[in-house]
């Protein structure tokens, strides 16, 4: 049997705690991908893709969306976990807006959101 002084037990019990992880074993480990927070799929009536652009708003930040890289039909929004209202629009076409859209936080981030705007 191997005795263990109270304080050094104390201490490998706090430990994994205080870092905010009950099991280290388990911890997640979160490499430098930035994910957004909202990706929107723009398209017509016709459900074919359409390029847009367009805004978002989480309390009293606000910003452009995004496109993906080689995508003008996808945008992204870069943001904290909170209520989005994103706003997009076409070239001639009405605004499409969608209020109240809840991002929670992820482990490595907010989890990303996902809409569809279809833009008349």
């Amino acid at each position: 049997m191997i005795r263990v002084p109270p304080r050094l037990a104390a201490a490998c019990i706090a430990l994994p705690l205080a870092a905010g992880c009950s099991d280290v074993t388990t911890a997640t480990v979160c490499d430098n991908t930035t994910v957004p927070s909202v990706l929107v799929s723009v398209m017509n009536d016709a459900r074919q893709p359409v390029s847009a652009s367009g805004t978002w708003t989480a309390g009293t930040l606000s910003d452009s969306l995004r496109h993906l890289p080689g995508d003008s039909a996808r945008l992204a929004a870069y943001g904290p976990a909170g209520v989005y209202t994103v706003r997009v629009q076409g070239q001639g076409t009405a605004p499409w807006v969608a209020t109240n859209v809840y991002v929670t936080a992820g482990q490595c981030g907010p989890a990303t959101a996902y809409l569809e705007a279809t833009i008349r």
